[in-house]
């Protein structure tokens, strides 16, 4: 049978193994999950305030200059970009400066796409009802009546095209910060288990240690040799070492108890034996 402390050992390193396998497999979406969680609220609060500018008002284009608010949007190359494509046409941020996005419009939701100067870009795509004012050759509007049910303008309205909202943040340095932690925390945890594992191996072997007194106790025995020893053990291993020491306390009475009866024997036949001697001595004289 092999060894009760290295099957504990085995299976220990084993549990260790599988957690840190755990741990590094959490640490392949969490965090990244995490901070893009909070990449898109903000992605999704520009698209939302973008569309709402937009939608009512006569200049689009102008409104897409200031859009957004703040001169995040207004600074080359920022990392923060938009594109709205609506009837044909397109609206960019101005931090796009000179360049495009390399990608078409995708469906709604959220890409990771490449963009300007080697950045990696969070998209977030939304598309938005086309409503609010009448679209350009409507021939009920500005006529009277152009409210009302049956006129030009409600169908211009349910027809016109839809807002296609690209808003855009790059992550590149995100991703750098998030390999960088994982890589610490797997390191950090990767030494932890380390540590846990050897400081388990050390209690293991300090734990089964008077198992090792108990067989040289066992052996002393088989020389007659009587020695308690120490009962300074886990509570598991106690019992079994108290139980030694009882077998070596009932030896030794027994050992005693012969060595006291062989004395008594040899004292008893002493004076015969020299009786006995000094007779074959007169014999053999004669």
């Amino acid at each position: 049978m092999t060894s009760l402390r290295n099957r504990l050992t085995l299976s220990l390193s084993l549990l260790l193994l599988a957690t840190g396998a755990l741990l590094a497999f959490a640490l392949q979406h969490f965090p990244r999950d995490l901070v893009e969680g909070y990449v898109l609220s903000r992605l999704e609060h520009d698209a939302d305030l973008l569309y709402t500018q937009l939608r009512d008002a006569p200049d689009p284009e102008q409104v897409a200059v200031r859009a957004a608010g703040g001169t995040i949007y207004h600074l080359p190359l920022s990392g923060h970009y938009f594109r709205v494509t609506h009837a044909g046409s397109k609206l960019l941020s101005r931090s796009l400066w000179d360049t495009e996005l390399g990608f078409a419009p995708g469906g709604d939701g959220v890409s990771r796409q490449p963009g300007p100067a080697g950045q990696k870009l969070l998209v977030y795509t939304r598309t938005y009802p086309g409503a609010g004012h009448p679209a350009a050759g409507d021939p009920g509007a500005g006529q009277p009546g152009a409210g009302q049910p049956g006129a030009g303008h409600p169908a211009a309205v349910e027809h016109a095209p839809p807002w296609i909202v690209e808003v855009a943040e790059d992550i590149s340095e995100m991703d750098v910060a998030i390999a960088a932690f994982r890589r610490t925390l797997l390191g950090a945890g990767a030494l932890a288990l380390l540590l846990l594992a050897w400081t388990q191996r050390g209690l293991l072997v300090r734990g089964l240690a008077p198992l090792d007194e108990a067989v040289a106790a066992c052996r002393r025995l088989e020389r007659g040799e009587s020695v308690p020893i120490a009962t300074d053990a886990p509570a598991e291993v106690k019992p079994m070492l108290d139980a030694v020491n009882r077998l070596v306390r009932h030896q030794g009475s027994r050992l005693a108890r012969i060595r006291h009866a062989a004395g008594n024997l040899s004292h008893a036949l002493k004076t015969p034996l020299a009786a006995l001697g000094q007779v074959a001595d007169e014999a053999a004289e004669a």
